[in-house]
């Protein structure tokens, strides 16, 4: 696979496959549709997500895969991951107290 930069941006490669991880804008979806990315060698997209819910102090991270199959079939994938907040935890103290041990370590 080729690993050159696409639309400015240089993959990192993760599993031996360049990925190209773009915050997406109106904008840059423009570009990226006039240099058509969808195209006939497209294995697979990736589209990740996050979402904040305020009342329940709850972060979710939402990953789509799409998949291509040669024979031009679409499939697809979605996982969900939610994280409250570690502050209302009865482990906070505990996890703070390693995070700055940590921090004073690796300065």
């Amino acid at each position: 696979l080729d690993d050159s930069p696409h639309l400015g941006y240089a993959p990192m490669v993760h599993n031996g496959k360049p990925v190209y991880c773009i915050f997406l804008v109106k904008e840059l979806l423009d570009r990226m549709k006039e240099y058509e990315w969808l195209d006939d060698l497209t294995d697979s997209v990736d589209v990740y997500t996050l979402i904040y819910t305020p009342d329940v102090d709850t972060l979710t991270l939402v990953q789509v895969n799409f998949e291509f199959s040669p024979t031009g079939r679409i499939t697809s994938r979605d996982r969900q991951f939610s994280y409250t907040s570690i502050q209302a935890s009865d482990r906070w103290v505990s996890w703070l107290v390693l995070t700055i041990i940590f921090l004073i370590l690796s300065a």
